[in-house]
């Protein structure tokens, strides 16, 4: 019965976590801003999730929807 217990906290505690919702924030900084955020203010910006694809092009993820941005690093 004890292990039981011990399987179900076990559980329970590897789940709460997830529940709770783990923030984590990255800084981009872009050398002119997307077309997405002309004429906002930059803080409504929320990126979600981003990544970079062969052809050097920034994709992210926000409330618009996906995005492309042309990533232009020297």
């Amino acid at each position: 019965m004890g292990k039981y217990i011990v399987q179900w906290w076990l559980i329970v505690l590897l789940y709460l976590p997830s529940l709770a919702g783990q923030a984590q924030s990255t800084v981009l900084y872009f050398n002119e801003p997307p077309k997405e955020t002309l004429g906002r203010n930059k803080n409504q910006l929320v990126i979600n999730q981003f990544f970079n694809d062969r052809d050097d092009f920034l994709w992210f993820i926000s409330g618009n929807g996906l995005n492309r941005y042309k990533n232009s690093t020297p």
